[in-house]
């Protein structure tokens, strides 16, 4: 049995696994030092728990060399990481013998890499998911331990399918969290042949090209960028129009009728 945890994730990640994982085997929670705007939730919350936060800074950092210090100090037996923001880099890995758990929104080996569920949308696959699986060098590359699927509906827009992976992620955490603690949970390699890998979108990604894409591109990108993300965007006399809010493919028609020139 693991009995000294630590918790690398956000205000969604971190809560959720704290439901699942015996409170006297938490003992700290890490933050990502590119989300500030979680830090003092993240800090409150362990408080409450009487457990350690710290913030990792990049690796390009000069103060990263005190966090890897104090990491290897802890003398961790368990990373679990859900909703973060930061590369778990090798040498963290290696301190803790790579006993290094993530929660990864895909059906992974699809979908590796940032914004997987944006992604999924865009390229337009009708399936996503969520997978747990062992952390190694390679982002989101390491054995499965389990997943489960939900289906990706013309009605849906990446906050909609979200909301639905968080449910099925605490679904699946709950089903093999006492496996995973115990050690006994199956593990299955990936198949790289089968694997995608994906890019952070940036604001300036979503552009709308009538000239190059078709309705249901269009469709797909607007329905992966909306509120609160910025929205998808077209050129319109020198400046950006953005969509936020989703189309159906009639009215994206209707855009393309209006504005392509």
């Amino acid at each position: 049995m693991y009995k000294n945890i630590v918790l690398f994730g956000d205000t969604v990640g971190v809560p959720q696994m704290i439901k699942h994982l015996p409170k006297d085997n938490l003992k700290a929670i890490v933050a990502s030092a590119v989300r500030p705007q979680y830090h003092s939730q993240l800090e409150r919350l362990s408080k409450d728990l009487n457990m350690n936060f710290f913030i990792q800074p990049p690796f390009e950092s000069k103060n990263y060399q005190n966090f890897y210090n104090w990491f290897v100090d802890q003398n961790f037996d368990l990373l679990v990481c859900n909703c973060y923001s930061l590369i778990i880099r090798p040498d963290i890995l290696q301190a803790i013998n790579y006993n290094a758990i993530n929660i990864h929104w895909a059906l992974l080996p699809l979908n590796r890499g940032p914004n997987p569920t944006q992604w999924a949308i865009i390229k337009g696959e009708k399936k996503t998911g969520v997978t747990m699986h062992y952390m190694t060098e390679r982002l989101d590359a390491g054995d499965i331990i389990c997943q489960s699927s939900e289906n990706i509906n013309d009605d849906d827009t990446w906050v909609t399918i979200n909301n639905r992976l968080y449910l099925l992620s605490d679904k699946l955490i709950a089903e093999n969290i006492n496996s995973i603690l115990l050690g006994t949970n199956k593990r299955e390699k990936q198949d790289d042949i089968l694997a995608t890998v994906n890019t952070r979108l940036t604001a300036d990604f979503p552009k709308i090209n009538f000239a190059t894409m078709s309705d249901i591109k269009i469709f797909n990108l607007i329905r992966a960028q909306v509120s609160p993300l910025t929205g998808a965007y077209f050129m319109l006399e020198d400046k950006k129009k953005y969509y936020n809010n989703y189309l159906t493919l009639k009215e994206v028609a209707d855009l393309r009728s209006k504005y392509e020139s």
